[in-house]
């Protein structure tokens, strides 16, 4: 069955696939110079720079958005002037609109499944909350479907061996 047949999602999944296809085909910028033609390429433009007070000195985060697409919020992360993590939250309900980040969910794991295979780890996490992941060459895929309390549908796209660089010196520097 379609989903979307029943429920008009806004963005389309395939806007969303063609997001996720674009970052994994497309190599993660290693140079700041490079960052806005990179978030050109995929769709976006970055938005304002913020500080976590708790993150590495040399670590940066930002803003992201999506002119053309309706999206709730989007973020970047880089590490020592390299790109490693982009994150985005689609489809936001309420408590009682809970009917987009589902479906939105199945429509965008079939057709990742569809162009990339089986996920790599798929949890069902009860009460419609979702999760599954890929790994394709250098970009770790998680997509979940929040379904309580804030409905939204979040995707992280990360550059797998950065995203361990990074979360190996955070965790040093905090003394785990």
């Amino acid at each position: 069955m379609n989903v979307t047949s029943t429920v008009l999602l806004n963005p389309d999944p395939g806007v969303i696939v063609r997001l996720i296809d674009t970052v994994v085909s497309t190599p993660w910028p290693e140079d700041p110079n490079k960052f806005d033609a990179y978030f050109a390429s995929i769709g976006c433009t970055p938005g304002p720079l913020f500080e976590h007070k708790d993150d590495l000195p040399e670590s940066a985060h930002g803003a992201l958005l999506m002119p053309e697409v309706s999206m709730e919020d989007g973020s970047c992360a880089s590490l020592a002037g390299k790109l490693y993590d982009l994150g985005f939250f689609f489809y936001p309900g309420t408590q009682h609109s809970r009917v987009l980040a589902g479906p939105a969910f199945e429509t965008i794991r079939e057709r990742l499944t569809d162009a990339y295979g089986k996920a790599t780890d798929e949890t069902d996490h009860g009460q419609g909350n979702r999760s599954a992941s890929w790994e394709v060459k250098e970009t770790s895929i998680d997509l979940y479907a929040h379904v309580n309390l804030a409905p939204v549908l979040q995707l992280g796209l990360s550059h797998r061996d950065l995203t361990l660089l990074h979360d190996k010196l955070f965790i040093e520097k905090r003394g785990y």
